[in-house]
């Protein structure tokens, strides 16, 4: 399931950076990026690391 959502999370990622950088120049993903990096991350879910006995 994390896969899942770090895969779809790039896949809508990609096109938001483009229309950033299409609008505001080549490097506008980077700090787009890091703003979502810290909203985002703290109320995303921790994959487990829990293994099967």
């Amino acid at each position: 399931m994390w896969r899942t959502v770090v895969r779809g999370a790039t896949s809508a990622g990609a096109p938001i950076g483009g229309l950033a950088s299409t609008a505001q120049g080549v490097n506008a993903p980077f700090p787009l990026s890091a703003v979502l990096g810290v909203v985002v991350l703290p109320t995303a879910p921790r994959p487990s690391t829990a293994t099967a006995a």
